[in-house]
């Protein structure tokens, strides 16, 4: 084993310190009786995939802020996306915490350019994807997490995570109307001619399409708890959790910024994504990294 320096040593002792935050973090137990060989192997699977798609969303906020202050809004704009991102980063904390716990590793997720324009047109869309589509999904994936998981650490963990997303959505509200207000002419209109392809990868990538929609009409989609689960969803699950959060959160935020998701979904199934456009990320799910995106 290669032995970090004593310099290296003392980063990552003030990141614990910095992100534990005299938390005594509890630990899953993959050991336990009842969970069986396959569930720890899909946990493994399943949690690696969140904290890389975690990081990526990190890395998105990174940029959106970075954007954000080289614009012309007031410093008042950067507070939100100063607590967004630190509490995403709490976030790859403690899906990190899982994963060495669950003996995962994290994917090696492809560069994607995540610096944007410090325009208000950008900075709305950008705005848009990270936390009308990936933070909206991630948080009703943590509570849908917390149900059917058997492990109290786990439970635990997610609802943490869950109530952090409750929070940074609310203040993420706050600013996307300010961009609006502010500009009211253009800001919204990027975001409005990508919203069908952003309805289309994420419903992708949460396992779903046009024939999943049908399977999944009239039947009851169960979301409880099941002995020895660690943290995992099923496809159908999955997919459930989209169209529920689509239908009831996602759907009324568009027409609340202007964007018209009747229409978006009316023709999300006819639009030709871009091969230069960064692939789906939700942070409690993962990245798409299997065809061109949005």
């Amino acid at each position: 084993m290669t032995r970090r320096h004593a310099t290296s040593d003392a980063l990552f002792q003030l990141h614990r310190a910095l992100l534990e935050d005299d938390h005594q973090w509890p630990a899953p137990r993959p050991d336990h009786p009842l969970v069986r060989p396959e569930q720890r192997v899909l946990a493994r699977q399943q949690w690696a995939r969140r904290a890389s798609a975690t990081r990526q969303s990190v890395e998105q906020i990174i940029g959106w802020l970075a954007a954000i202050s080289l614009s012309d809004a007031p410093a008042a704009a950067l507070s939100p996306a100063i607590f967004s991102l630190d509490e995403l980063n709490r976030h790859l904390y403690l899906t990190l915490h899982i994963c060495e716990a669950l003996g995962a590793s994290p994917q090696e997720v492809p560069e994607h350019a995540t610096s944007l324009s410090p325009t208000p047109e950008a900075i709305f869309d950008a705005g848009v994807e990270i936390f009308v589509f990936n933070l909206t999904l991630s948080r009703a994936t943590y509570l849908g997490l917390s149900a059917v998981s058997s492990d109290n650490a786990i439970i635990k963990l997610c609802e943490t995570i869950e109530r952090s997303l409750t929070e940074v959505i609310a203040a993420s509200r706050t600013l996307l109307d300010w961009l609006l207000t502010t500009h009211q002419r253009n800001a919204a209109r990027q975001a409005r001619a990508r919203t069908p392809s952003l309805l289309f990868a994420y419903e992708r990538l949460f396992d779903a399409g046009p024939q999943t929609l049908d399977r999944l009409a009239g039947q009851e989609i169960s979301v409880d708890t099941e002995a020895g689960n660690l943290g995992t969803l099923q496809p159908a699950q999955l997919a459930a959790i989209y169209y529920h959060t689509v239908d009831q959160e996602i759907f009324p935020w568009l027409d609340h910024l202007g964007l018209r998701s009747d229409e978006a979904w009316r023709v999300h199934y006819e639009v030709s994504p871009s091969p230069d456009a960064s692939p789906a990320c939700a942070a409690a799910v993962g990245i798409d990294l299997t065809a061109p995106s949005h």
